[in-house]
């Protein structure tokens, strides 16, 4: 495994919804692929994450007395961030056509009607991370990958073109450096902190994906974009 950097060049801007490293689309690549290879197109979580606990991510792995993770950077955000909304009108048309409902409820329930921010950096199309892996097993798993972020339903950061080139931080620094990702509070010394305290915040973050599952969130330290 060896360093490298990955660039994914945007045809729409992305809505990252929380940090935005490298190895959250690479479980995601993972999944499809392993549902790929089925012939009803389905992949058991749980398996997916045995996988990827495996190795199968194609990246190299940290070990600390603090935990582990994946020698994978987040992403530097560009640009300024605004808001958009996502909407959502129940189907009347619909349900008087093909229902005998009464009245429908659209203020909760399945036909709630939503409006839904959505933070979006409009200048961010071109996402770029560092890592150290695998570069023809990760290009392999980024080409199940099509889109970035939340709602790529609805258009947002759809991939144009995955990029992988050699070259990038050694695998050292992903132990020890937060301007390549959140690190456990324990794993970060003061004397290390105190030059980039105005930039840091602390957080209850996981250490590796899946990045939504709370539960698994430890005390880290993130640079704040």
């Amino acid at each position: 495994m060896i360093p490298l950097t990955v660039t994914a060049h945007l045809s729409a801007p992305c809505a990252p919804g929380g940090p935005l490293l490298l190895d959250g689309p690479l479980l995601a690549g993972l999944g499809a692929s392993i549902g790929a290879a089925r012939g009803d197109g389905w992949a058991d979580q749980n398996e997916v994450y045995q996988v990827a606990d495996a190795g199968g991510l194609a990246l190299a792995r940290v070990d600390t007395p603090h935990g582990w993770w994946w020698a994978a950077s987040q992403a530097i955000p560009v640009g300024p961030e605004a808001v958009q909304h996502a909407h959502r009108r129940p189907a009347y048309d619909s349900i008087e056509r093909w229902t005998t409902a009464a009245s429908v409820n659209h203020s909760a329930g399945p036909d709630k009607a939503l409006r839904v921010p959505v933070y979006t950096r409009s200048e961010w199309l071109t996402v770029t991370w560092t890592c150290v892996g695998d570069p023809r097993r990760i290009a392999a798993l980024l080409a199940h990958v099509p889109g970035l972020g939340q709602r790529t339903t609805h258009g947002y950061g759809w991939v144009r073109e995955w990029e992988i080139v050699t070259g990038g931080p050694p695998l050292d620094d992903y132990a020890r450096s937060l301007d390549l990702r959140h690190l456990p509070a324990g794993e970060v010394q003061p004397a290390d902190l105190a030059p980039i305290l105005s930039r840091v915040r602390r957080y209850e973050l996981p250490l590796r994906p899946p990045y939504h599952d709370r539960m698994q969130s430890v005390t880290c330290w993130q640079v704040c974009r």
